[in-house]
């Protein structure tokens, strides 16, 4: 929820585009236009409040002149160790990709995959914020386009996902949430079944706090409120059958939980899981004919240039991968890690590539994410040349 009557926005949307034109939806027929923002010179603790009191999880930073200058995210925040209360929002702000009204759902699934961003803010010719496009818009809408109804939650759930349980501390809970790139995660009981999901915005509250002592005080995370179990957190999780379809599957994460969905089998246990990106990276296929989906977590948002030409790499290879006519892919998930060594960052990345003739698994690491790239394209490719001999 970007803005107050959001879920409203996502029900007429679908309401006006149930005929003819749905296919051809603009961002500007999606956007929310009553948006909230900050100034750059609000402090942290003004900003925190705001969001929290409007059920925000990112918010665009505008100047005087309502021209975007940055963004702010409490993924971001939790990121930080420790932070004055009376830091100015400016300092912490993010620039983020932009995106105008008049291009296509399509362009805009695309945008926020290739950069990471949860929601776009949408310009005018003059760079003035005029509304804010998210994923959660998106998924609304995608239940009436074209091609959803074939689509099985099996065919577009991550299998073997990563789940918490009720006594697991919201210091796992963030960990876990940050390295998957992820705002919501599923929890299981003891008995391994569904309990809910929990959030990041909500246990952002716990960790992030006012510090009674001292004048003005500090944001900082403490131990123990990171050691609060997820079971006090725990919220309504969008449940579905492997077989449902997918614009089932966008209707239940609209109505209960847009960020995450939770494929369980009869007894409640996890199957896998349904992100917001798996449901754009499908859509995205579905709209350009394209089978092979292709999915990307643990990486960060960070320099736009690397990511992009990571993105191009893995164009590329997918490209080379439909002209074989000896194998045919399905999917390709690449997992993102990173960890300081010597004050040098080192990546690691490790792939998995279903193909009808089976999985194929690579990993690489290297100082250098994209050389770590181009050793998993080289290493899964050789594998696939491998079985044409």
């Amino acid at each position: 929820m970007y803005a107050a009557g959001h879920i409203n926005n996502i029900v007429e949307a679908h309401t006006i585009y149930e005929g003819e034109k749905k296919d051809s939806l603009k961002v500007s027929e999606l956007m929310s236009r009553d948006v909230v923002t900050s100034a750059p010179e609000d402090l942290l603790s003004t900003v925190i409040a705001r969001m929290s009191a409007h059920s925000l999880h990112e918010m665009p930073v505008v100047d005087r002149q309502g021209r975007l200058v940055g963004y702010f995210s409490f993924d971001g925040l939790l990121r930080k160790k420790h932070v004055p209360i009376t830091t100015k929002i400016g300092k912490l702000m993010v620039a983020p990709p932009r995106i105008e009204g008049d291009r296509s759902i399509f362009e805009a699934a695309q945008v926020m995959l290739e950069t990471g961003f949860r929601a776009l803010p949408v310009m005018d010719d003059d760079g003035t914020l005029t509304g804010i496009i998210s994923r959660t818009d998106v998924i609304g809408a995608a239940a009436k386009l074209h091609g959803t109804g074939d689509v099985k939650a099996g065919d577009v759930m991550s299998e073997e996902p990563e789940v918490l349980s009720e006594r697991d501390s919201i210091g796992r809970a963030v960990e876990l949430m940050l390295g998957l790139g992820e705002v919501a995660a599923p929890v299981v009981d003891r008995h391994g079944r569904i309990a809910g999901s929990v959030l990041i915005e909500d246990i952002s509250r716990a960790v992030w706090f006012k510090r009674e002592s001292g004048a003005e005080g500090d944001l900082e995370g403490e131990k123990d409120r990171m050691e609060v179990e997820v079971g006090a957190f725990i919220s309504e999780a969008a449940v579905v059958k492997r077989e449902d379809p997918l614009k089932d599957v966008c209707e239940a994460m609209i109505r209960v939980n847009p960020y995450m969905s939770v494929v369980a089998d009869r007894a409640g246990r996890p199957l896998g899981v349904i992100t917001q990106y798996d449901v754009l990276k499908r859509l995205i296929g579905l709209e350009q004919g394209r089978e092979m989906s292709v999915d990307v977590t643990g990486l960060e948002r960070g320099d736009p240039f690397t990511r992009t030409t990571l993105y191009s790499k893995i164009e590329r290879f997918m490209e080379k991968m439909g002209r074989f006519n000896w194998i045919r892919a399905e999917s390709l998930s690449l997992h993102v890690e990173n960890q300081m060594k010597g004050g040098r960052r080192r990546w690691g990345i490790r792939a998995r590539l279903r193909t009808n003739k089976g999985l194929f698994h690579v990993t690489a690491e290297d100082w250098d994410l994209l050389s770590c790239a181009d050793e998993i394209v080289e290493g899964l490719n050789k594998r696939v040349i491998s079985l044409k001999r």
